[in-house]
């Protein structure tokens, strides 16, 4: 319809500016004067303009009377039979058994820290070292002393058993040897302490106790370890759905 009329519009402005009109625009366009020219430009422009307006007025009209654009489109398709899945949202939280806190065992300067937060680890690997107060050089004197002693009761057996000597000679050099023997254990037991080692295989998840602090039994912890290898998640589930898990 708007076509419509701006042709009829159209028609009508170029036959009002035929040959016969001498302000027509073959005539404009002949004289070869450019303000004439100009002039004629700006009457057809607002010709055009005044059709515009009255265009957009029968637009609004049009728009209001006819009331079939206003009914909503309807869509059209073909129900299926088909399985119809239902899931539910369960907020849980991922844990694992294997996952504990490194306490000191022995007190003293934390002397060595040898991972790093991230750091995969092997059980029985070394992780920390404290200083042992010079219980190491404790341990070296002592095992020199009963390498003395065992040597001296080797001998004293080798003449016990060729009937030299008394018995009591032999019985206080196995004596003194044995006795060596413990002290060296217990010292060692006690020097294993100021290490600390991953009780099992797993990833260190925190830092805790910087290199250079003090530490004690009972006191701040070392470090996390937690194993990810042996993980499972944990939710809180309604008991209506206990039958659908699968």
């Amino acid at each position: 319809m708007k076509q419509v009329l701006l042709l009829f519009a159209l028609s009508f402005l170029i036959a009002s500016c035929g040959e016969s009109n001498p302000g027509s625009i073959e005539s404009v366009i002949e004289s070869g004067d450019l303000q004439l020219m100009r002039a004629k430009k700006t009457q057809v422009l607002q010709s055009y303009d005044s059709i515009g307006k009255v265009l957009t007025r029968l637009d609004a009209a049009i728009a209001e009377k006819d009331t079939l654009n206003t009914f909503p489109l309807v869509t059209a398709f073909t129900v299926n039979d088909t399985v119809f899945d239902h899931y539910i949202d369960i907020q849980g939280s991922v844990e694992t058994d294997q996952n504990i806190l490194i306490y000191p065992e022995y007190q003293g300067l934390l002397t060595r820290v040898y991972v790093n937060e991230g750091d995969r680890v092997q059980k029985g690997q070394l992780l920390a070292k404290v200083d042992d107060g010079g219980l190491s050089s404790q341990v070296a004197q002592l095992e020199t002393q009963y390498q003395l002693a065992k040597t001296t009761f080797e001998r004293q057996e080798r003449l016990w058993n060729q009937k030299i000597g008394s018995e009591i000679q032999y019985l206080q050099a196995k004596s003194n040897m044995e006795g060596l023997a413990s002290s060296v254990n217990q010292l060692k037991a006690q020097l294993g302490r100021s290490t600390v080692r991953a009780p099992f295989s797993g990833e260190i998840d925190e830092i805790i106790t910087d290199q250079g602090q003090v530490v004690a039994p009972g006191g701040q912890a070392l470090m996390r370890i937690i194993n990810l290898s042996d993980m499972y998640v944990k939710a809180s589930i309604p008991e209506n759905y206990l039958g659908s898990i699968q």
